[in-house]
Protein backbone atom coordinates (compact mmCIF):
# COMPACT_ATOMS: atom_id res chain seq x y z
CA UNK A 1 0.00 0.00 0.00
CA UNK A 2 1.30 3.58 -0.66
CA UNK A 3 1.24 6.45 1.74
CA UNK A 4 -1.16 9.25 0.83
CA UNK A 5 1.76 11.86 0.57
CA UNK A 6 0.13 15.63 2.11
CA UNK A 7 1.25 18.71 0.62
CA UNK A 8 1.59 21.91 2.90
CA UNK A 9 3.26 25.36 2.70
CA UNK A 10 7.06 26.22 4.19
CA UNK A 11 7.92 29.44 3.72
CA UNK A 12 5.58 30.41 0.96
CA UNK A 13 6.57 27.04 -1.36
CA UNK A 14 4.66 23.96 -1.64
CA UNK A 15 6.21 20.96 0.42
CA UNK A 16 5.22 17.40 1.10
CA UNK A 17 5.79 14.68 3.98
CA UNK A 18 6.96 12.10 2.05
CA UNK A 19 8.22 8.27 4.15
CA UNK A 20 8.20 10.73 7.13
CA UNK A 21 10.14 13.55 5.91
CA UNK A 22 9.65 16.85 4.73
CA UNK A 23 10.59 17.37 1.26
CA UNK A 24 10.50 20.25 -1.03
CA UNK A 25 8.30 19.99 -4.07
CA UNK A 26 11.17 19.97 -7.08
CA UNK A 27 8.17 18.99 -9.76
CA UNK A 28 6.66 22.14 -10.26
CA UNK A 29 7.12 25.74 -11.44
CA UNK A 30 7.39 28.62 -8.58
CA UNK A 31 4.10 30.23 -8.24
CA UNK A 32 1.77 27.37 -9.23
CA UNK A 33 0.41 24.61 -7.14
CA UNK A 34 0.68 20.63 -7.24
CA UNK A 35 -1.99 18.78 -8.53
CA UNK A 36 -4.64 18.32 -6.15
CA UNK A 37 -4.08 21.04 -3.59
CA UNK A 38 -7.06 23.85 -2.75
CA UNK A 39 -6.39 27.25 -4.05
CA UNK A 40 -4.64 29.45 -1.54
CA UNK A 41 -6.00 33.52 -2.09
CA UNK A 42 -2.94 36.02 -2.03
CA UNK A 43 -5.01 38.53 -0.33
CA UNK A 44 -8.47 41.00 -0.11
CA UNK A 45 -9.17 43.69 -2.78
CA UNK A 46 -12.25 44.59 -2.90
CA UNK A 47 -15.99 44.18 -1.16
CA UNK A 48 -18.85 44.63 -3.30
CA UNK A 49 -21.81 46.03 -1.78
CA UNK A 50 -24.87 46.67 -3.98
CA UNK A 51 -26.82 50.30 -2.84
CA UNK A 52 -30.28 51.31 -4.07
CA UNK A 53 -29.07 55.06 -5.03
CA UNK A 54 -25.09 54.99 -6.16
CA UNK A 55 -25.24 58.94 -5.88
CA UNK A 56 -26.10 59.36 -2.07
CA UNK A 57 -24.32 56.43 -0.91
CA UNK A 58 -21.01 58.08 -2.73
CA UNK A 59 -22.16 61.11 -0.95
CA UNK A 60 -22.52 59.76 2.27
CA UNK A 61 -18.73 57.24 2.39
CA UNK A 62 -16.93 60.58 0.79
CA UNK A 63 -18.65 63.29 3.29
CA UNK A 64 -19.10 61.43 6.41
CA UNK A 65 -16.65 58.94 6.10
CA UNK A 66 -13.27 60.49 3.81
CA UNK A 67 -13.14 58.11 1.38
CA UNK A 68 -11.84 58.24 -2.03
CA UNK A 69 -13.52 57.29 -5.35
CA UNK A 70 -10.74 55.99 -7.68
CA UNK A 71 -12.91 54.73 -10.65
CA UNK A 72 -16.41 55.12 -11.57
CA UNK A 73 -17.86 52.69 -14.75
CA UNK A 74 -20.39 50.22 -15.79
CA UNK A 75 -20.53 46.84 -15.84
CA UNK A 76 -20.80 44.83 -18.94
CA UNK A 77 -24.11 43.76 -17.61
CA UNK A 78 -25.25 47.62 -17.22
CA UNK A 79 -24.21 47.74 -13.30
CA UNK A 80 -23.19 51.34 -12.32
CA UNK A 81 -19.93 50.91 -10.03
CA UNK A 82 -17.83 53.20 -8.05
CA UNK A 83 -14.83 51.77 -5.97
CA UNK A 84 -13.63 53.20 -2.65
CA UNK A 85 -10.14 54.05 -1.65
CA UNK A 86 -10.08 53.97 2.19
CA UNK A 87 -7.03 55.56 3.90
CA UNK A 88 -4.18 53.90 4.89
CA UNK A 89 -5.85 50.54 3.24
CA UNK A 90 -5.23 48.69 -0.09
CA UNK A 91 -8.57 47.10 -0.23
CA UNK A 92 -11.51 48.97 -1.65
CA UNK A 93 -14.77 48.79 -1.46
CA UNK A 94 -16.91 48.31 -4.51
CA UNK A 95 -20.51 50.03 -4.78
CA UNK A 96 -22.74 48.92 -7.04
CA UNK A 97 -26.08 49.66 -8.53
CA UNK A 98 -28.68 47.60 -10.62
CA UNK A 99 -31.96 49.22 -10.61
CA UNK A 100 -33.60 46.85 -12.31
CA UNK A 101 -32.94 43.84 -9.37
CA UNK A 102 -35.17 46.24 -7.05
CA UNK A 103 -34.33 48.61 -3.84
CA UNK A 104 -31.82 46.82 -1.24
CA UNK A 105 -33.21 45.74 1.87
CA UNK A 106 -30.02 44.78 4.40
CA UNK A 107 -31.33 42.84 7.26
CA UNK A 108 -30.20 44.25 10.31
CA UNK A 109 -27.36 42.64 11.55
CA UNK A 110 -26.44 41.05 8.50
CA UNK A 111 -23.01 42.41 7.40
CA UNK A 112 -21.09 45.94 8.75
CA UNK A 113 -17.77 47.70 7.50
CA UNK A 114 -15.49 48.40 10.64
CA UNK A 115 -13.39 51.37 10.06
CA UNK A 116 -10.36 52.95 13.22
CA UNK A 117 -10.76 56.49 13.81
CA UNK A 118 -8.30 57.95 15.77
CA UNK A 119 -10.89 59.86 18.20
CA UNK A 120 -14.04 58.28 19.26
CA UNK A 121 -14.93 61.61 20.87
CA UNK A 122 -13.91 63.79 18.09
CA UNK A 123 -16.03 61.18 15.62
CA UNK A 124 -18.99 61.47 17.54
CA UNK A 125 -18.73 65.45 17.73
CA UNK A 126 -18.62 65.31 13.87
CA UNK A 127 -21.24 62.79 13.28
CA UNK A 128 -23.56 65.14 15.26
CA UNK A 129 -22.52 68.01 13.34
CA UNK A 130 -23.78 66.73 10.17
CA UNK A 131 -26.99 65.05 11.72
CA UNK A 132 -25.39 61.64 11.59
CA UNK A 133 -26.88 59.24 13.95
CA UNK A 134 -25.58 56.98 16.30
CA UNK A 135 -27.04 53.99 16.37
CA UNK A 136 -25.29 51.67 19.29
CA UNK A 137 -22.54 52.72 21.51
CA UNK A 138 -20.15 54.17 22.53
CA UNK A 139 -19.01 50.75 24.15
CA UNK A 140 -15.81 50.37 25.50
CA UNK A 141 -14.22 46.32 25.01
CA UNK A 142 -12.14 44.96 27.89
CA UNK A 143 -9.01 45.79 25.80
CA UNK A 144 -9.39 49.38 25.79
CA UNK A 145 -10.93 49.38 22.46
CA UNK A 146 -14.30 52.12 21.90
CA UNK A 147 -16.71 52.23 19.16
CA UNK A 148 -19.73 53.05 18.08
CA UNK A 149 -22.22 52.45 15.22
CA UNK A 150 -23.80 54.51 12.36
CA UNK A 151 -25.96 53.70 9.60
CA UNK A 152 -25.09 54.18 5.61
CA UNK A 153 -27.87 54.19 3.45
CA UNK A 154 -29.80 51.23 2.63
CA UNK A 155 -29.23 50.15 6.42
CA UNK A 156 -25.48 48.81 5.81
CA UNK A 157 -24.05 49.44 9.36
CA UNK A 158 -21.16 51.50 10.14
CA UNK A 159 -18.50 50.63 12.82
CA UNK A 160 -16.11 53.39 14.19
CA UNK A 161 -13.80 52.24 16.26
CA UNK A 162 -10.55 53.73 18.42
CA UNK A 163 -8.07 51.49 19.46
CA UNK A 164 -5.00 51.87 22.52
CA UNK A 165 -1.75 51.18 20.76
CA UNK A 166 -0.99 47.81 20.22
CA UNK A 167 -4.23 46.37 20.25
CA UNK A 168 -4.95 44.77 16.84
CA UNK A 169 -8.17 43.76 17.20
CA UNK A 170 -11.53 45.19 18.96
Amino acid sequence: MVAEKKWFMVNGQWAMVDEGKIRPNLSVFINHRPFGIPMRVKKLLHTRMRVSDLDQTIQFYTTVLGLEVLERKTSPRGSQLAFLKVPNSEELIELTSFPPSGPVKVQEDLVHLAFQVESLDDTIASLKAQGIKITDGPTRTSSGSSFIFIDAPDGYEIELIERPAGVAIV
